[in-house]
């Protein structure tokens, strides 16, 4: 008998070598820490199986197989199949074809990490932090595809390289995993036999790599809410076709509880993917696991709150490998239910410096007299006569020639496409219907009979504050006003009279139900436009229960499939300041030259949050560290190019018809940018004057990023004004209340910034220029380095250099109150005064 058993060797065995005996350390420690009592271990001879029992799991050890797993938390019937099938289907050895496909790549990704460490040499990692990581990831799809399958989308924040490599080679990321699918059903080498580009071949699957942010608790929510969406649009009812398969290191897994998050998102039934695969690359150290222990309980933790089963495979056996994606497909698609994949590797333990010092393939080779995993697996299939050695050196040469002459070809295609993509766009910065201002205005007869039917009581009885509502909008309607709340609805209704569907997602504590009304008697809800303002469009709600974090994620996710649907969520006032930063932080990228950012959702953020634990005292956002994570331009006044290069769109409106206009704008304009607006709490402005009026939002109206003074709105050159405010948000009207009182009316103009970034220099320049003796005074509530002033001055100096007057008028000094006190708009107007006073004495 001269096959051993991946972990427990049996004591009849008297030859041990060193990484044997640290296999089966590591595995007693992982049975120990999973397990409630004392294992026993029975060798059977017959059929080379160790059976390893507790009360609550069973643990299945085959020679050269699944090397154990863990199923206490499925059903029965589950395990009845389960035990069935590895006693049966899931026991044999791999073919002979089978393991030259796994060979193969094995040793393309062998080679593409060789080419990355040449343009890199000083990297410490490989392409996926494991060899067999993407070969595995390969056989799963080929498993999958038997299955029916013919999407799967793969989250891991380790695709990095992955897409270093395909941007060398001028290629998707995507393209070369498929490459290395083929490559596995290739025999022999040809000039065919590795294309490295997607119109070489149509396949019928597909490959989508979620893009990897700048936090790895990001993944999961990302992945949910792009797979959901692509059911969704695919109307994969049964989830057969389109699958989601997630990738996590097991530092990834113990740290920022990801494992909460993946229990958090997988209990809501409307985000069911019909079972998710989870691969976990374990590579704690033995001494971590004896000490702490932290992957295992995360990994008990996590198969608990999921109920799945998790399969324990030694990563360095190719053939356990294997079987345990075929075993891992077969259980997705018979159950849709998640399954979990623990690769466990067999690490030397290192100093921390040793960690960062030592790359991947010098530690194998120190770690007990470690080989990498090509040169053992390619070793073991000359010795077992199953390849040459000169084929194995043949096709190594061969993939590494060609992926050289990939890259060599592609530096001239890439100055090509490069020249042509600018060509592209310069014909697309001057071309005028995306140059202009998209006009979002709906006639008269369409805004009344939305008004109609957002005005309709249906005959059931309703709660309250929804009754109370209806009489609001009607009272406001028969004198011709919009407040915010109409505004918003109006716009999703007409959407949806467009064939555009809406999406929200709200806190359970929302008492704005637009146009859908609850039934009290039995808790069905009436859509007031279904009798009168019949839609194309569909309207969807959620309440969703979970972190601020994965409910961003989920949305965005979702919204970065082109299903025709306007995402919005309604930021609740109990999330955090240094919540919201982090969300703008992890899932809007600096850079958005690769696209990251193509996607349209919308987040509604109140101007205030409430403070933790209290729900009167109100804290600031802190906007500057929003806009500091936004990207734009240095100068452009094209709105074409300022949209196509920007990675985040932030408005702080001032106007409920802008409002209106700018959901309409973000749901159907050219460019597709993440939309972070600001508005009032709760909608809480209802002094008459601050409502609009239905012209506002007629046809021939469009969204104002810059809104003049109505007392100075003409195009007059007035030299006589000495001071102008400059404002955005909420301030404005306070501003106008204390200039009345001052009676400055006709003195000091006060100008409105709606939109911040991309910043409006076209608009700004031509309300601007109408005062040329004037100063610009910003104010704003918060005080000038939490604030946007820093942003707003780097504007200006961009544009103006040192001819333009611009000064500050808001808080000098970091204030507990979030609202300007008297004092505080009192100090505003008597900077101005003074500032005149001053220049009039010399």
């Amino acid at each position: 008998m001269n096959k051993f058993c991946n972990f427990l060797v049996p004591s009849v065995f008297k030859t041990f070598r060193p990484v044997q005996m640290q296999k089966q350390r590591i595995l007693n420690k992982v049975l120990s820490l999973t397990s409630h009592k004392t294992i026993s271990v029975n060798y059977n001879n017959k059929n080379e199986s160790y059976w390893c029992k507790t009360q609550r799991r069973t643990f299945i050890c085959e020679a050269n197989t699944i090397s154990c797993i863990t199923y206490e938390n499925i059903q029965d019937e589950m395990k009845e199949w389960l035990l069935e099938s590895v006693d049966t289907k899931y026991i044999n050895l791999l073919k002979d074809d089978e393991k030259i496909s796994a060979l193969n790549r094995i040793l393309l990704v062998h080679c593409l990490e060789h080419f990355y460490f040449s343009k890199y040499p000083c990297t410490i990692k490989s392409i996926f932090d494991s060899d067999i990581a993407i070969p595995a990831l390969c056989s799963l799809i080929d498993k999958g595809i038997e299955n029916s399958a013919d999407t799967f989308l793969i989250g891991s924040s380790q695709t990095n390289k992955i897409i270093e490599i395909a941007k060398l080679l001028n290629v998707e990321a995507e393209q070369i995993i498929k490459d290395i699918v083929e490559v596995g059903h290739v025999s022999e080498i040809n000039d065919e036999s590795l294309q490295l580009n997607e119109s070489v071949k149509k396949d019928n699957y597909s490959v989508h790599l979620i893009n990897p942010t700048n936090s790895p608790s990001t993944i999961y929510p990302l992945l949910l809410g792009k797979t959901k969406a692509l059911q969704h649009s695919r109307n994969d009812n049964n989830n057969s076709h389109i699958w989601s398969i997630s990738c996590y290191s097991s530092a990834e897994l113990n740290a920022k509880n990801i494992y909460m998050e993946i229990s958090t998102l997988s209990k809501l039934g409307e985000y069911n993917l019909g079972g998710t695969i989870h691969i976990i690359l374990n590579h704690e150290t033995e001494s971590s696991l004896s000490s702490k222990g932290f992957t295992c309980n995360n990994l008990k933790k996590l198969a608990e709150s999921i109920s799945a089963p998790i399969v324990h495979v030694h990563a360095d056996d190719v053939v356990s490998v294997m079987n345990a994606m075929q075993f891992a497909a077969d259980y997705r698609t018979i159950y849709k239910k998640d399954i979990i994949i623990n690769f466990i590797f067999s690490n030397v333990n290192l100093s921390i410096e040793e960690n960062v010092l030592l790359s991947n393939w010098i530690k194998s080779f120190i770690s007990y007299g470690r080989i990498p995993l090509v040169t053992s697996f390619m070793n073991e299939l000359v010795k077992d006569k199953v390849i040459s050695r000169k084929e194995c050196d043949d096709k190594r040469n061969f993939y590494l020639k060609k992926i050289n002459k990939l890259f060599a070809d592609s530096k001239g295609f890439m100055k090509e496409k490069h020249l042509l993509d600018l060509k592209r766009l310069e014909n697309l910065f001057t071309d005028k219907v995306s140059s202009e201002t998209l006009s979002t205005g709906i006639s008269r007869d369409e805004i009344n009979n939305i008004c109609n039917a957002l005005c309709t009581k249906p005959s059931f009885t309703i709660p309250k504050e929804t009754e109370k509502l209806i009489d609001k909008r009607q009272e406001l309607i028969d004198r011709g006003l919009l407040d915010w709340e109409l505004c918003e609805t109006i716009a999703y209704a007409n959407l949806m009279k467009e064939g555009i569907n809406v999406r929200l997602t709200k806190s359970k504590k929302s008492i704005y139900p637009r146009f859908m009304i609850n039934d009290k008697s039995n808790g069905n809800y009436f859509n007031q436009l279904d009798e009168i303002y019949r839609t194309v469009g569909k309207y969807s709600w959620y309440e969703f229960i979970g972190s601020p974090s994965c409910i961003a994620g989920v949305q965005i996710g979702y919204s970065t499939v082109n299903t025709n649907t306007l995402s919005v969520w309604e930021v609740p006032e109990t999330v955090t300041p240094q919540q919201l930063h982090e969300i703008v932080h992890d899932y809007f990228q600096n850079d958005n030259t690769d696209g990251f950012n193509n996607f349209g959702m919308v987040l509604i953020v109140p101007y205030y949050l409430r403070e933790k634990g209290n729900t009167t005292n109100r804290c600031r956002i802190h906007p500057d560290k929003i806009i500091d994570m936004c990207q734009e331009t240095s100068l452009s006044t094209n709105i074409a190019e300022q949209f196509y290069f920007c990675n985040a769109i932030i408005a702080n409106l001032s106007k409920p018809s802008n409002f209106y206009h700018i959901l309409k704008r973000q749901a159907k304009g050219i460019w597709q940018r993440p939309l972070i607006v600001f508005v009032p709490n709760n909608f809480e402005i209802t002094n008459d004057k601050y409502h609009c009026s239905f012209s506002d939002i007629e046809q021939n109206t469009s969204f104002q990023s810059y809104i003049d003074d109505p007392l100075f709105n003409n195009s007059e050159i007035n030299e006589n004004i000495k001071n102008i405010i400059l404002c955005t948000g909420k301030i404005y009207y306070s501003l106008i209340e204390a200039r009345s009182e001052r009676k400055l009316d006709n003195e000091i103009p006060i100008v409105r910034l709606e939109q911040i970034s991309p910043f409006p220099y076209n608009e700004i320049v031509k309300g601007i220029e109408k005062f040329p003796n004037a100063v610009i005074w910003w104010a704003e509530e918060d005080d000038y380095l939490n604030g946007w002033w820093n942003f707003i001055e780097s504007k200006f100096y961009t544009f103006y250099g040192c001819k333009i007057k611009l000064k500050y008028a808001g808080q000098h000094r970091k204030n507990a109150s979030t609202l300007l006190s008297k004092e505080d708009l009192s100090s505003i107007f008597t900077n101005l005064q003074k500032d005149n006073f001053e220049k009039e004495l010399k």
